[in-house]
């Protein structure tokens, strides 16, 4: 999102740089334009390092800072109190939940505890979606404005009745973290009964040591870019978006772009564009019963599939990236904003 956001903006005219907390040379990890300064300041343990390390690299010269992580909502706070200047805080997840809810995590609870407090610096706050900033206003914060994630229509793009698409071929993006919901889906797998042959699961990640327990045939795909992501969407008879908590849930969109029906769990974010019957079947999160439900009535029903597939795509077009540039260019030089979205969805 910050790199598809920088590359519009630099597109613009705006002077965009990117302060890392890594070394010298680390490739960007997406499709960055080459107008856009990437400034390097190393990495560090902890949390106290990489925030010194990037406040180091903000001077005067800057109209706005953004940051888009907890750690660096503190930097910009910093940087915007010493200089006078309106600092933004992109927040794209609800920080202090799935902080908290990861048990790999060392210090989480305190951890957890910044990442809300941060929600109260004086920074400028943009969430990603209006269950986000439902969430951050119950934690004290006040965002100013709702800015979504977009979808690049050209990349991400094909017809339900591609020949592509597979029969009976679920995806899913393979993640470890808990609050990804692949073990919701893992459960509802190992109750398919026998009578479902041929069901097959395309799991897409960037782990190769990943290995999924079910006795259900996986492929295991890696794609290199955006690209050969899209063309995994378009292989799926079914996307399936098991994540407990999200604070937008771009891959849903993605795979509405593709032409790929949609079972969603209620994660939050995805309250913004996915309707349930219309453009998408959503259910409970940690439902795995209810989703594998989905999944099986979208595979049993033609019709149904088509039906969300044509107005998944309907959904896309609307949520393209260029309005969301439009949306964040405005915030960002402070033009008035109004409320983007209005009740549960788009193509209500």
């Amino acid at each position: 999102m910050l790199t598809e956001f920088a590359s519009r903006l630099v597109a613009r005219g705006h002077d965009v740089t990117l302060p890392v907390a890594q070394a010298e040379g680390s490739a960007a990890p997406f499709p960055l334009d080459e107008r856009v300064r990437i400034v390097y300041r190393g990495s560090g343990s902890g949390m106290a390092a990489p925030m010194y390390r990037l406040l180091s690299a903000l001077g005067p010269e800057y109209d706005t800072v953004v940051a888009n992580y907890y750690p660096t909502a503190y930097a910009a706070a910093l940087w915007g109190l010493g200089h006078g200047k309106p600092a933004h805080y992109l927040v794209q997840g609800y920080e202090p939940g799935f902080i908290a809810i990861d048990p790999q995590r060392r210090c989480r609870h305190a951890k957890a505890a910044l990442a809300a407090l941060s929600y109260r610096l004086p920074l400028r706050i943009i969430a990603v979606s209006t269950w986000l900033g439902a969430a951050i206003s119950r934690a004290g914060g006040r965002p100013r404005a709702i800015v979504s994630a977009g979808v690049d229509t050209i990349r991400f793009s094909g017809e339900h009745d591609s020949p592509d698409r597979e029969s009976r071929l679920v995806m899913v993006l393979a993640r470890r973290e808990p609050w990804k919901g692949l073990d919701v889906l893992l459960r509802g797998l190992r109750s398919v009964p026998g009578d479902c042959a041929g069901l097959r699961l395309l799991a897409v990640t960037q782990d190769p040591t990943l290995r999924l327990d079910t006795d259900v045939p996986v492929e295991y795909c890696y794609p290199r870019d955006d690209l050969e992501l899209a063309a995994c969407y378009r292989r799926a008879s079914v996307f399936v978006f098991p994540s407990l908590m999200e604070g937008f849930g771009l891959p849903p969109l993605e795979a509405m772009a593709c032409g790929a029906p949609v079972v969603v769990a209620d994660c939050g974010g995805v309250r913004d564009f996915a309707v349930h019957g219309k453009n998408a079947i959503v259910v409970q999160p940690g439902d795995s019963e209810g989703l594998m439900a989905g999944v099986f009535r979208v595979l049993g029903d033609p019709r149904l599939a088509a039906e969300l597939a044509r107005d998944g795509k309907l959904t896309a077009r609307h949520m393209d990236w260029e309005r969301a540039t439009d949306r964040l260019e405005r915030v960002l030089t402070g033009q008035q904003v109004g409320s983007e979205f209005q009740g549960r969805g788009l193509c209500s």
